[in-house]
């Protein structure tokens, strides 16, 4: 072969591999270039997704307070039929299964009622004063007038009994709310601030103010108390709360326990008679109930600590809207200052 044939090999093979070391760094900048380009389309449909999942939520949020606005009308209207009573067979008792809410779209004649077709409500109003309230076992919130209402303390501990818990827990926990008490006052006007040693010490502060308890707002914080457990917390929850105020048991919305333990005397075989009495025709007065536990041998000797009207209701509320689901209990207050007027005390995430 001839040295000018040669030479044209040689360059005919290097114009080769430089087109397919060309083709090589094309095919290498493609395939960069469609992995950078599926990485922005990945984040730009995972941001798609969170705004989606927050609009939804929203959305479910809002479904969720037209749901508690519409139970506070429920409330108000129920109080101005039957002001001086609440009763199981109300309106507001009745618990709402799990709906789709065209269904009520469709109820009040709505525009585009099928916009509600992915969207579903449940829920239930429950009359908060058919448990005990914590909030009874102190009277006063004065520093150094806060007292323990023993009636209060041996009322819990009756129901503690009942549930085969230590009844001494009861005084504990008087003890705690009565500190607790007394310290959120002195904190409010400014003792602690100002380090009154007197005012200190009768709000049992022991001349600290990192000694301040925290105030028991929920059953949860009965665990700062010794000899609470989770166990225990979930055994009285059914019958035990904690309100704003101190309040009377509603002798119409009240289980068998915890009228035997607001009752002196009453055993809870005695209560469940009562309540089947009940079930025939409500209390209209603790008159009526007297009457019954006049039959099985027991007076009602403290009056004050029960009643057939209530003001605290818990609003639970579940919405499931698409994918976002939002479950929130809402603490309500219906006042007699604005007749049956209701609001908002309190709200907080259900789990």
């Amino acid at each position: 072969m001839s040295q000018a044939a040669r030479q044209m090999g040689g360059a005919l093979h290097k114009r080769a591999a430089e087109r397919g070391a060309a083709i090589v760094a094309a095919m290498l900048v493609m395939t960069l270039a469609a992995i950078l380009v599926a990485g922005l389309i990945w984040r730009a449909d995972v941001q798609i997704r969170r705004v989606e999942a927050e609009r939804l939520a929203d959305q479910a949020a809002w479904i969720e307070r037209g749901a508690v606005d519409w139970s506070r009308v429920v409330l108000r209207s129920t109080g101005d039929a039957a002001p001086n009573v609440d009763y199981p067979g109300q309106v507001w008792s009745l618990p709402i299964a799990q709906t789709r809410l065209s269904d009520f779209l469709n109820q009040i004649g709505a525009d585009r009622p099928e916009e509600g077709d992915a969207t579903y409500l449940s829920g239930n109003i429950e009359d908060l004063q058919a448990r005990l309230n914590l909030r009874n076992l102190v009277n006063g919130s004065v520093p150094g007038a806060t007292t323990i209402n023993l009636n209060a303390v041996q009322a819990y501990a009756r129901l503690l009994t009942q549930l085969g818990i230590d009844p001494t827990l009861a005084r504990l926990t008087a003890d705690h709310m009565r500190q607790t008490s007394a310290s959120q006052t002195a904190l409010q006007t400014g003792s602690v601030v100002t380090g009154n040693p007197e005012a200190l010490a009768s709000a049992g502060l022991g001349g600290s103010a990192a000694n301040v308890p925290l105030v028991v707002e929920g059953l949860d914080q009965l665990l700062d108390i010794p000899g609470y457990s989770p166990g225990i917390i979930g055994a009285i929850s059914p019958f035990v709360t904690v309100l704003p105020v101190a309040t009377p048991v509603n002798a119409n919305t009240a289980s068998a326990q915890v009228l035997a333990a607001a009752i002196p005397g009453l055993s809870v075989a005695a209560a469940q008679t009562a309540v089947v009495a009940r079930q025939q025709a409500y209390f209209r007065n603790t008159g009526d109930l007297s009457n019954i536990l006049r039959a099985a041998g027991v007076s009602l000797t403290d009056a004050a600590a029960l009643d057939v009207k209530s003001h605290f209701f818990a609003i639970h509320a579940r919405v499931r809207h698409e994918r976002a689901e939002v479950n929130r209990d809402t603490l309500i207050y219906r006042t007699d200052v604005v007749p049956n007027s209701t609001l908002v005390v309190s709200t907080r995430d259900a789990f």
